[in-house]
C-alpha cells in the first residue's frame, strides 16, 4: 500500500509517494475495479517491486471531503512498467474496455526497451469477481518508437484534480 502524506502542508491535497501510472474508471462511470471506492476514478500506482496498486476514493472535491478509501493490489504482475491506463476508450474519461455483456477489462499500456507498445488487459471484476485483477491478455502493437515515452494523457489532469507528485 502506498504511503499517504497527510502533513499540514498538504492538507488540501492527497500526496501519493509511489509513481502514478494513470487514472481510469469503469465503462459505466463506476470505479475501474469492482468495489474500489465510491467515486468514478481510480488512480493506478506502480510500486517499487513492479506490483500494481489501484487506489479508490470516497467523498468529492465539491464537498471538500475527497479521501483515499481503499487500495487493491492486483494479484497479477506482468513484469513491465505501466505508463498509461485506459487510453483508447470512453472519449476523454479513460473508461474500461467493455465487451457489451457486462464484462470489463482495465487496459494498461507499457513500452518495451526497444520502443514497442504493449497493451495489457486486467479483469475489472465486474460480473466476474473470481477473476478480478487477473492479467489475461497482451497485445503487442506493430511498430517501435525508440526515444519516445508513453505517458498517461487522458481527461483527468493529475496536477489539478489530484495534485499527485
Amino acid at each position: 500500500m502506498p504511503r499517504v502524506d497527510s502533513s499540514p502542508r498538504t492538507r488540501s491535497a492527497i500526496r501519493l509517494v509511489s509513481p502514478v501510472a494513470g487514472v481510469g474508471e469503469g465503462a459505466a462511470g463506476i470505479p475501474m475495479f469492482a468495489g474500489l471506492g465510491s467515486t468514478n476514478d481510480n488512480v493506478m500506482l506502480q510500486l517499487a517491486d513492479g506490483s500494481l496498486d489501484a487506489i479508490g476514493f470516497s467523498g468529492s472535491l465539491a464537498s471538500t471531503n475527497l479521501m483515499m478509501s481503499s487500495s487493491y493490489l492486483l494479484p497479477s504482475n506482468p513484469g513491465v512498467t505501466v505508463s498509461a491506463v485506459n487510453q483508447d476508450f470512453g472519449g476523454n474519461t479513460n473508461q474500461n474496455v467493455s465487451n457489451g455483456s457486462g464484462l470489463e477489462a482495465a487496459q494498461m499500456i507499457s513500452q518495451l526497451a526497444n520502443g514497442s507498445i504493449d497493451a495489457l488487459y486486467f479483469d475489472s471484476g465486474y460480473n466476474n469477481s473470481l477473476q478480478q485483477g487477473a492479467f489475461y491478455a497482451s497485445n503487442l502493437l506493430s511498430g517501435a518508437y525508440p526515444g519516445w515515452n508513453v505517458v498517461d494523457a487522458g481527461g483527468v489532469a493529475h496536477s489539478v484534480l489530484f495534485l499527485v507528485t
